[in-house]
């Protein structure tokens, strides 16, 4: 599937990698992902962005079951590795698990994850916002915690639509602007 831009969904993976080869000086890239066709992709693409470089940059790849109670053992892996960069490809209650090990392990690597886990309602205060600071992730959306949105009439019907149909639900919740966009295309 291409997006507007024509890129590929593995693609926002892959703004990622492109990120992190502008931004920080010698990487040294951990990457944690969910065991699936998502968590795969998601690699992918952030490897594509990586180009030739990848192979010398990837200190570290762990994987993970949806099925597995906890990462806490990848995130020790990983910080083991000696890496500056992490990349986290997979949902969010792994995402929720991600950040907070990050913060309990007391690591600070530039630190990036996938779309699919970037909703600041669901991960980033699912984890607390104080662990999830300096998060780094990308969207393909008009999100509407983005105040540059804010007049955009697409943004506007949202919000009108959020309030007369789900006003008990906060607007800013990734899962209800996502739902809105599937439905609006269904």
């Amino acid at each position: 599937m291409d997006l507007a831009d024509g890129s590929s969904l593995c693609g926002r993976g892959a703004r990622n990698g492109r990120y992190v080869l502008t931004a920080v000086p010698n990487p040294r890239i951990a990457i944690v992902y969910q065991n699936d066709d998502l968590g795969k992709d998601f690699v992918s693409g952030f490897k594509s962005g990586l180009g030739d470089k990848a192979a010398s940059t990837i200190v570290s790849e762990q994987s993970y079951d949806v099925s597995d109670p906890t990462i806490q053992s990848q995130m020790v892996s990983a910080k083991a590795s000696g890496a500056n960069v992490r990349y986290f490809a997979g949902t969010v209650k792994y995402a929720i698990m991600n950040i907070r090990i990050r913060h309990e392990l007391g690591w600070e690597p530039v630190h990036l994850i996938c779309s699919t886990a970037a909703g600041v309602e669901t991960t980033m205060k699912g984890a607390g916002f104080d662990k999830a600071e300096g998060v780094i992730s990308t969207s393909y959306i008009k999100h509407p915690n983005d105040a540059r949105w804010e007049d955009e009439e697409e943004v506007q019907a949202f919000m009108a639509w959020m309030k007369e149909n789900l006003s008990d639900k906060s607007p800013k919740d990734n899962g209800a602007v996502v739902g809105y966009m599937t439905s609006y295309i269904i």
